[in-house]
C-alpha cells in the first residue's frame, strides 16, 4: 500500500509538471501568435484582412492614380452574389441560370483570345484581392478618355502557380504571328510586353497593364507610397462598410480636371475654380448585407483648408434631419430631398465669376432676366434657403398623366413675402396679353397661398402650376398635384409605416435623402395608358424583382456620406 501511494504521488507530480509545461508552452505560443498578429513581421495583415481594412492589390496602385476599383474575394458577402444574381435573372428573363451561362461564355472567349482558362489556369493560384486602376488618362474635347494607362493587380497565394500562368500566357502571345513579345527586367522583376498588354509578378502580386512603364510605376508604389497612403483615400474609405465586396476610389484632382474638360452649356470653369475643388477624393463600395438587399455606399473626403464658409454650411445642413416628408402624401412613389439651393447657387455663381469676371456675369444675368422675366441671381435662388424636396405621386392631370403620375417640387424659404412678390411679377410678365409667353390663371391653394396655372399655344399639351405658400416655392405638373400636398401633415409620407420601417435598415444617425417605390410605380404603370409599351421594355421587366430603392446621408466637418439600398422582393 505504501509503495502504491508513493507511485501515485510520483505520477501525480509528473502529471502536474506536464500540465504546467503544457500551460507554459501554450502561453508562449499564444504570446508568439499575438506578437505575429500585432507586429506583423511577415506582412500578412491578418487582423486588417479580417476587419476589411487591408487590400493587397492597393500596394501596387500609384498614389496619384485617377481611379481604383478593387474586389475582396473572401468578403462574407461574396457567398450571396450567385443567389442575388439568380434572383434578378429569373425575374428579368425567367432563367435563374443566366449567370452561370454568362461565366461559361466568358471562359470560352478567354480561351479563344489568349489561350487562358479561368478555372484551370487562374483559380488554383488566385488570392484574396483583385484591383484595377486607371493610372492616368487624357480627355478629348468631347469629354471622352484618351491615352488611358491602366493596371490590374491580382494577389497570388501560389507564386509558382501564378508564374506558370504568366509563362503560358507569354507562350500563347509569342505564338501569334502578329505579336511582338519583349522581355525586360526592372528591380528584379521580369516584365513581358506583348501587343498592348504587359505583365509580370512582383512579390505576391501578379500585375497586368497597358505598358511596362505602367508596371514599373506599380512596382515603385509597392516599395514606396501607394494610393492607400494618401490622406484622401484613407479619409474616404474609412467611412465605408468593412465587409464590402467591392471598393472604389476617385481621385479628387483628377475628377476636377475631368469636370473642367466635359462640354456643358455653362462657361468653361478651370479645375481650381470649380465648386468641387475642395474634394480630395470619393470612395465608394458595393456590399450584400442580405440576400434581399444590395447596398451601395459613397463617402466624399474634403480638404478642410479649401472648404469655403458656404460649403461648410452646406455640410452642416446635410447633417440636419429632414422634414419635407411630412408635406408629401403617403402614396408618393419617388421622393428626393436636400437643403441649401441658395448655397449651391452661390458656389456655382462664384465659380463663373472667377472665370468670366463679375461684369460679364452680371450682364449675362440681366440678359437672362430680360428674356425670361425673372432674375435668378437676385430674386429667386438666394431666397431658397430652406429644405427642398421633389416628389412623384399619382395624378390624372398634367404632362405625366398618361403614366398616371404627377410631379412636384417644394423649395423652402425664410422670406415668403419676397418670394411671393418675385413670382407674382414673373407671372404678370409672362401672362401679358401682348408679348407674353402664354396664359396665366391665378387661384388660391386650400392651405393658403397663391397658385398659378400656365398654358401656351406653342405647346398645347403643356401645363405648369407654380406658386408660393406655407413658406415654400411650389412647382408642379398640375394644380391638383400641388393641392395634394399635406400642409397639415396628416396622411403624409412621413407618417407612413412602410416609409418609417424602411430606414431601420440604415446606420444610426443617417438622414433620409431619397426613396423610390418601385413596386408602386410598376403597379401604376400597369394600369396606365403606357402599360402595353412599358411591359415590353427590358428595363421595366428587370425591375420586377426590386421593391424599393432608398438612400440616406450623413455629414461631418470634412466628410459627406451617402448609403443607398436596393430592396429586392422577398420570395
Amino acid at each position: 500500500m505504501g509503495m502504491d501511494t508513493r507511485v501515485l504521488e510520483s505520477g501525480g507530480r509528473r502529471g502536474r509538471r506536464l500540465a504546467v509545461m503544457l500551460s507554459a508552452a501554450s502561453a508562449v505560443l499564444l504570446l508568439l501568435a499575438a506578437v505575429l498578429l500585432l507586429l506583423d513581421p511577415f506582412g500578412w495583415h491578418i487582423i486588417d484582412r479580417l476587419k476589411g481594412e487591408y487590400d493587397a492589390a492597393l500596394d501596387a496602385v500609384p498614389a496619384d492614380s485617377s481611379l481604383y476599383v478593387g474586389v475582396n474575394l473572401l468578403s462574407p458577402d461574396v457567398s450571396r452574389v450567385d443567389d442575388v444574381w439568380a434572383t434578378i435573372s429569373a425575374a428579368s428573363t425567367g432563367d435563374a441560370g443566366q449567370f452561370t451561362e454568362l461565366r461559361r461564355k466568358v471562359e470560352e472567349q478567354l480561351i479563344q483570345e489568349i489561350g487562358i482558362s479561368i478555372e484551370a489556369d487562374v483559380i488554383p493560384w488566385i488570392g484574396q484581392f483583385i484591383g484595377f486602376s486607371v493610372v492616368s488618362a487624357e480627355w478629348d474635347e468631347f469629354g471622352q478618355p484618351t491615352n488611358v494607362e491602366w493596371l490590374l493587380a491580382v494577389e497570388t497565394r501560389d507564386k509558382e502557380g501564378s508564374d506558370q500562368f504568366l509563362s503560358k500566357l507569354a507562350a500563347f502571345l509569342d505564338a501569334k504571328q502578329d505579336a511582338m513579345v519583349d522581355i525586360s527586367d526592372y528591380q528584379g522583376v521580369s516584365l513581358t510586353q506583348a501587343d498592348q498588354i504587359a505583365f509580370g509578378r512582383s512579390g505576391t502580386l501578379v500585375m497586368m497593364g497597358s505598358s511596362t512603364d505602367t508596371l514599373k510605376q506599380g512596382i515603385d508604389a509597392q516599395q514606396g507610397t501607394s494610393l492607400s497612403h494618401t490622406p484622401g483615400f484613407q479619409q474616404a474609405v474609412a467611412k465605408l462598410p468593412g465587409d464590402r465586396v467591392l471598393t472604389g476610389y476617385v481621385n479628387g484632382d483628377q475628377l476636377n480636371r475631368w469636370l473642367a474638360d466635359v462640354p456643358t452649356p455653362l462657361p468653361h470653369i478651370a479645375p481650381e475654380n470649380l465648386p468641387t475643388s475642395a474634394v480630395q477624393g470619393i470612395g465608394f463600395s458595393f456590399s450584400l448585407p442580405a440576400v434581399d438587399r444590395i447596398q451601395i455606399d459613397a463617402a466624399t473626403a474634403f480638404d478642410p483648408e479649401k472648404l469655403s464658409a458656404v460649403q461648410k454650411r452646406l455640410l452642416q445642413l446635410t447633417a440636419e434631419s429632414e422634414a419635407a416628408a411630412s408635406l408629401f402624401p403617403e402614396e408618393t412613389m419617388l421622393y428626393i430631398t436636400g437643403k441649401g439651393i441658395d448655397g449651391s447657387w452661390e458656389l456655382l455663381r462664384r465659380a463663373m465669376i472667377a472665370e468670366i469676371g463679375r461684369d460679364d456675369f452680371e450682364e449675362s444675368m440681366r440678359m437672362f432676366a430680360k428674356e425670361f422675366s425673372i432674375d435668378f441671381d437676385q430674386q429667386l435662388f438666394p431666397l431658397l434657403d430652406g429644405e427642398f424636396a421633389i416628389g412623384i405621386l399619382p395624378s390624372s392631370e398634367g404632362a405625366l398623366a398618361d403614366g398616371g403620375l404627377g410631379a412636384v417640387l417644394a423649395a423652402g424659404t425664410s422670406d415668403e413675402q419676397s418670394l411671393a412678390t418675385t413670382v407674382a411679377a414673373f407671372s404678370e410678365d409672362i401672362g401679358r396679353p401682348q408679348g407674353g409667353l402664354g396664359q396665366v390663371t391665378a387661384s388660391e391653394l386650400p392651405a393658403g397661398g397663391t397658385v398659378y396655372e400656365f398654358e401656351t399655344a406653342l405647346l398645347p399639351d403643356f401645363q405648369l402650376a407654380y406658386g408660393v405658400g406655407q413658406n415654400y416655392l411650389l412647382l408642379g405638373t398640375s394644380k391638383s398635384a400641388l393641392s395634394d400636398l399635406r400642409f397639415d401633415g396628416k396622411l403624409s409620407l412621413a407618417n407612413s409605416g412602410a416609409y418609417q420601417a424602411m430606414w431601420e435598415a440604415f446606420p444610426d444617425g443617417m438622414v433620409p435623402a431619397f426613396f423610390v417605390d418601385i413596386a408602386g410605380l410598376r403597379k401604376l404603370l400597369a394600369e396606365s395608358a403606357l402599360a402595353a409599351e412599358a411591359a415590353s421594355e427590358p428595363v421595366i421587366t428587370s425591375l420586377s424583382v426590386i421593391s424599393r430603392v432608398a438612400g440616406a446621408s450623413l455629414a461631418a466637418d470634412d466628410t459627406a456620406q451617402i448609403t443607398a439600398i436596393i430592396f429586392l422582393e422577398s420570395k
